[in-house]
């Protein structure tokens, strides 16, 4: 089971770093990690070439605030880790 699961001291105001251990059988095997971020570019219009709240498709590529992000691959690990947790009793 995750232990130690908690919101890193040194995370930046608003930005949680959300940090966690599963310990293995193998305390002597090298640790993995697991990163990635969630986050998107500040929204300000001015700032952008295309308004940030809209999809808009330009030269085979689509822009807008968030369009392409590390969300899915954030849903996927927590997804995974959580059927792990239902069912290994401990990583290999």
């Amino acid at each position: 089971c995750l232990e130690g699961i908690g919101i890193l001291d040194e995370s930046p105001p608003r930005c949680p770093v959300v940090v966690a251990q599963w310990k293995g059988v193998h305390e002597d095997w090298p640790v993995l990690i697991l990163n990635s971020h969630y986050d998107v570019v500040p929204a300000a219009p001015e700032d952008w070439t295309v308004h940030p709240f809209q999809a808009i498709r330009k030269d085979g590529k689509i822009y807008g605030r968030g369009a392409q992000d590390m969300k899915c691959v954030c849903e996927f690990r927590e997804f995974g880790l959580a059927a792990m947790t239902c069912t290994w009793q401990v990583p290999l």
